[in-house]
């Protein structure tokens, strides 16, 4: 009957997002290792 699809071959756009943390303080600054997530786990 009724269905709902969200994958990459019904959807017009596919987004990869990367997620980066930066701290920094009077130490001085570091960055995490890159984290990537596409919209389906958004």
């Amino acid at each position: 009957p009724n269905s709902c699809y969200f994958d990459k071959k019904h959807t017009s756009f596919w987004t990869i997002y990367n997620i980066t943390v930066r701290a920094t303080n009077e130490m001085g600054s570091n960055s995490s290792d890159p984290h990537y997530v596409d919209v389906t786990y958004i």
